[in-house]
């Protein structure tokens, strides 16, 4: 480790040993680190509104949650009818199907790519996911940055599963996966 590093770390274990200021900076601190998961700010926004005194506050508080109980229901509802089949078609004439998100964890995605029929060119029999963190370059490209995760860019047989692991709580990630036939 760098010596930077190194005073970061101490920097870190010093402060985690001190009791906060205040309740109003330990919330916000508990906020901030629920990053953009909104399931997780709802249930501590309800766990706050418990050891509030005063009625008003505590309406406020479970008024958030239950948007932001809504918001994530949206999103999911959301992800749930991508992920639904549908029979778009490419330019090649093929019936693609997008893959399929067979279990989530805050650090790892399991999927799933069913058989394709791909007109014109050989029978895939295989595929891989891809993953990269969000960011300024959204578009997803099959290189370093895209197999760094473990399970990335390790081709399955059509049906199967793979898991990639090591993601971060609260980040969001570009997933995308390719199809290969028997000679790759």
């Amino acid at each position: 480790r760098t010596m930077k590093e190194k005073r970061m770390a101490d920097a870190a274990i010093e402060a985690a040993g001190k009791p906060p200021s205040s309740a109003g900076e330990t919330e916000r601190q508990l906020l901030q680190d629920c990053g953009k998961n909104n399931y997780q700010k709802a249930l501590l926004l309800t766990q706050i509104a418990a050891y509030q005194p005063d009625v008003v506050r505590q309406a406020a508080l479970l008024e958030e949650a239950s948007d932001l109980l809504q918001a994530a229901q949206s999103s999911e509802a959301e992800l749930f009818a991508a992920q639904q089949p549908s029979a778009a078609t490419s330019q090649h004439g093929s019936s693609l199907l997008p893959p399929k998100i067979l279990c989530r964890t805050p650090n790892s995605i399991t999927l799933t790519h069913f058989p394709v029929s791909v007109r014109g060119y050989k029978q895939p029999v295989s595929f891989a996911a891809y993953c990269k963190p969000t960011g300024a370059g959204v578009a997803l490209s099959i290189n370093r940055t895209a197999i760094e995760y473990p399970g990335s860019g390790v081709k399955v047989p059509l049906g199967g599963r793979v898991t990639i692991e090591g993601l971060q709580s609260n980040d969001t990630y570009i997933c995308a996966v390719a199809v290969y036939d028997d000679h790759g």
